[in-house]
């Protein structure tokens, strides 16, 4: 995905960071579930994102993925 947004021109590519409990009450739970990202994930991401000179965008859905946010991203964006 990464990849292909370069290619097609996007200037950045943006992830949600969401733990089990902000999608609790969400239908969708379940499929949610299975994407969440660990910081792990994130810094793949991140890595990914530099190795083809794209901007890479966090939206922080709690409280303590700020942090995570503020260590990765190139911007944050607020919710």
């Amino acid at each position: 995905m990464i990849v292909s947004a370069k290619e097609s021109g996007a200037s950045f590519v943006k992830f949600q960071s969401f733990n089990k409990e902000t999608i609790a009450d969400s239908p969708l739970r379940e499929r949610l579930e299975k994407l969440i990202l660990t910081e792990e994930g994130i810094k793949y991401f991140k890595a990914k994102a530099d190795a083809v000179s794209i901007g890479f965008v966090l939206t922080p859905m709690f409280l303590e993925a700020v942090d995570v946010a503020a260590e990765y991203a190139d911007l944050i964006k607020i919710r």
